[in-house]
């Protein structure tokens, strides 16, 4: 019975040690894990380098208040050696379509936003010089 469970436990660690990867797999799937995120920082890093942005965003809030509301914006943004302004336009929903924002940024300045809400028909600006 011993000799049969010694038999039985070997056995079973020669198929399970057959199932694991083998260092150099490893070493393979590791390089190939730290050679995509490298592409994908670079890639990341390529788009922000751009000096004007088109973006479109979607998002869904959900709360156990209220049903799931959408929202939908356009974002552009500009940038040079000296400064970085940032447009955000709100699309959806149509109950707060038209809300305008817009950012400055120069490099020894703090940054300073704009925001216009169609609603109230009032301006609000924020940061500068408060």
């Amino acid at each position: 019975m011993f000799r049969r469970s010694i038999m039985l436990t070997l056995s079973l660690a020669a198929i399970l040690s057959g199932c694991a990867k083998d260092k150099n797999e490893l070493a393979q799937d590791l390089e190939k894990q730290k050679t995509r995120g490298a592409e994908i920082v670079a890639q990341y890093q390529k788009q922000e380098s751009h000096p004007s942005q088109h973006v479109q965003l979607r998002m869904s809030i959900t709360s156990p208040a209220e049903s799931e509301k959408v929202y939908e914006f356009e974002i552009w943004r500009k940038r040079d050696q000296n400064q970085s302004k940032s447009l955000l336009r709100v699309v959806k929903p149509d109950s707060e379509k038209g809300f305008v924002s817009l950012s400055t940024q120069s490099n020894d300045a703090e940054p300073v936003s704009v925001s216009y809400n169609p609603l109230s028909q009032q301006f609000a600006e924020s940061g500068g010089n408060d």
